[in-house]
């Protein structure tokens, strides 16, 4: 009888926490989508540092334009670079992006092949829309190599890349 009543309270506590969590996503979202980055940034904030995957990629494009903030790619990257590293296929397509533009990493056309393949399997439209121009600028070398990049990140199911 205990065991059923911490199973029962640690399930409600487990949807409380979701409850809450999506509540403020949803303020953040509503808050950034009114041009109120400074609220989105403080409803952002505290999730991302947390872990949450959504959260972290609004504050990489917080960072990354400059909105209610000062413009820091490197800051915009690091946030991008967790929610990726979690299979976060927007984030995927931003690092894939940073790796082409060079925003602070170096130009690696393999790596942001990699990046963009991977969130275009995932049904990023933004990848699946780039993703052919940006081969045509390729070597196929490059190919080769982000192809074998790709195949490993499949492997280990989109995480981690």
């Amino acid at each position: 009888m205990i065991v059923r009543i911490i199973y029962t309270t640690t399930f409600l506590i487990l949807i409380f926490i979701d409850t809450v969590i999506s509540a403020d996503l949803n303020l953040a979202k509503n808050a950034y989508n009114k041009k109120d980055f400074i609220t989105a940034f403080n409803e952002w904030e505290p999730l991302a540092k947390k872990g949450v995957t959504e959260a972290q990629v609004g504050l990489g494009l917080l960072y990354g334009k400059g909105q209610g903030l000062l413009q820091d790619y490197r800051e915009a990257i690091k946030w991008f670079r967790l929610a990726a590293n979690k299979g976060n296929d927007e984030a995927q397509f931003y690092i894939g992006m940073a790796y082409i533009n060079e925003v602070t990493y170096k130009k690696d056309y393999s790596l942001a092949y990699m990046w963009l393949s991977v969130s275009a399997l995932r049904n990023n439209r933004l990848a699946k829309d780039n993703l052919p121009k940006f081969i045509k600028m390729m070597s196929p070398n490059e190919i080769d190599k982000g192809e074998n990049l790709k195949i490993r990140c499949i492997n280990k199911k989109f995480i981690n890349c």
